[in-house]
């Protein structure tokens, strides 16, 4: 499949117990209380971000899944603001049945974030049917964060090489740990614990 800068990347996090005190001991360990995004530049993060990709290796109970969605485009015209909108309702559908159909799990946890209240109560409850909490990783979620560290390396990876040091380190270390020197070589790799599709 040919990858576009347009197109997204939708993930979701496992975990059966639902609750952060594995990442918080990390935390307490590091002293970090900052969010922990990829997006970040903060070079204080790195410890704590290496160590929370060996807890999740180490932690059979944790499973990460994303899906690769290609934007739809028209060439013909540029889209009005309610055809993005539809469009972006739509994609949004689609990757809450794509990231749920890849676990057979009932406690997925989705990033979402959106400042209309009527997407917000039409996703939520369409992502409640297929067993996905959709939550703002912004609100302090750890797990959500940890799904945000892998997503925003991968996105990184496959759509522009990062430049900040941390940002190199935390997805090299990914890399180690998955077993691949490339992210796009996760298209052969069948496995349970962190499965990424559509690349």
């Amino acid at each position: 499949m040919s990858l576009n800068k347009r197109d997204k990347l939708y993930s979701a996090i496992d975990h059966p117990k639902g609750d952060n005190t594995l990442i918080q001991k990390l935390r307490a360990k590091h002293k970090y209380r900052s969010h922990i995004m990829y997006r970040s530049r903060d070079k204080f993060k790195r410890p704590i971000s290496l160590a929370l990709i060996d807890l999740f290796f180490q932690e059979p109970s944790l499973r990460f899944y994303g899906r690769i969605i290609q934007e739809v485009t028209n060439t013909s015209q540029k889209y009005l603001v309610q055809i993005r909108q539809s469009a972006y309702n739509a994609t949004y559908r689609k990757a809450v049945v794509d990231v749920s159909g890849l676990a057979n799990s009932k406690s997925l946890k989705m990033n979402f974030y959106s400042s209309q209240e009527a997407l917000i109560k039409e996703l939520t409850t369409y992502a409640r049917s297929r067993s996905i909490i959709l939550a703002d990783e912004r609100l302090g979620n750890n797990l959500l964060q940890l799904s945000d560290l892998f997503t925003g390396s991968i996105y990184g990876e496959l759509f522009g090489k990062p430049r900040n040091p941390t940002k190199i380190a935390i997805t090299d270390y990914l890399k180690k740990r998955l077993g691949v020197s490339d992210l796009k070589q996760l298209r052969n790799i069948k496995s349970s614990k962190f499965l990424l599709a559509g690349i």
